[in-house]
């Protein structure tokens, strides 16, 4: 009885802790959002240059527009780490189950924080995090068809 009551905890304190990195994540995101739409109307409503870099040969020719759409981007990007991060952790907590449905999806959740951790270090060029993915991603598909009896 005291297992299940110490799962039953464990699984609480789980469920806790993504509720909390949902919420942080979301004023996160959410401050970060308001503060390029304060920087682009700021921009589009001034006739100074952008206060971001910006290639001179990406925005040739077509204006204010591209400088603001790539300033919303980068910033779309900065911010692409802290869903890898929860999806991460998420499916770290679905591997760990012994069911082997939970397992799979855990997988599956592990391949699409691959793919969100690739997307990011390309823009922030960390060609050995790219790397890794790449190898977990070998081995987490190894993992899908190992758990999937469909796959088998």
């Amino acid at each position: 009885m005291t297992a299940a009551r110490t799962l039953q905890g464990r699984s609480q304190d789980l469920a806790m802790f993504l509720l909390g990195a949902a919420i942080v994540l979301r004023c996160t995101l959410l401050e970060c959002f308001h503060e390029i739409l304060r920087q682009v109307s700021n921009d589009q409503l001034s006739h100074s240059p952008a206060p971001y870099p910006v290639d001179s040969n990406a925005s040739r020719g077509t204006g204010r527009g591209n400088r603001a759409f790539l300033a919303v981007m980068n910033e779309f990007l900065n911010a692409l780490q802290w869903p890898a991060m929860v999806v991460t952790l998420t499916a770290a907590w679905l591997v760990a189950s012994q069911s082997s449905r939970k397992r799979t999806v855990g997988f599956w959740c592990f391949i699409a924080s691959n793919v969100l951790w690739i997307v990011w270090a390309l823009h922030d060029k960390a060609y050995a995090l790219i790397a890794l993915q790449v190898g977990l991603f070998a081995l987490n598909v190894r993992g899908v068809r190992k758990n999937d009896p469909e796959l088998r």
